[in-house]
């Protein structure tokens, strides 16, 4: 039976080479439980005939209240991601003005001026690299 459950089916292969189920025997399990399994639906479809217009449309209905809920799930969670990253960028923008190294501080030393960033500002990041042909000194 577990060959026509959707889920299911996608690891009984997987358990059957696992517990070393002969193939021939798998393959024949396989086949009685398949054919139970249309059997049981056909049977089932049979009966329903006659009701197949309210069912079709009591599905049709369903169909739609399921994509409108999924719509507004992901736009509510694309709406709460957005508002997550412009509140840590905002904490990032903050923390970068207000830290000693971030930034420099409003009227403190260096705040505004030509050598504000760079090499000449302490920058360790922008400084030029050692290069083996200077000499140090």
């Amino acid at each position: 039976m577990g060959r026509c459950l959707p889920v299911v089916r996608t690891f009984v292969s997987i358990v059957a080479g696992f517990i070393e189920m002969p193939a021939l025997l798998f393959g024949v399990l396989s086949l009685i439980g398949t054919a139970v399994w249309v059997t049981a639906i056909s049977l089932i479809g049979y009966s329903l005939s006659s009701t197949w217009q309210s069912i079709a449309h009591g599905i049709a209905l369903a169909g739609y209240a399921i994509a409108a809920v999924a719509v507004i799930a992901i736009a509510a969670f694309v709406m709460y991601r957005l508002r997550e990253f412009r509140k840590e960028s905002a904490e990032d923008r903050l923390a970068a003005a207000g830290s000693p190294t971030g930034g420099p501080v409003a009227g403190g030393p260096g705040a505004g001026g030509p050598a504000a960033s760079g090499p000449a500002a302490g920058n360790p990041a922008e400084r030029p690299a050692a290069r083996a042909d200077r000499p140090r000194g």
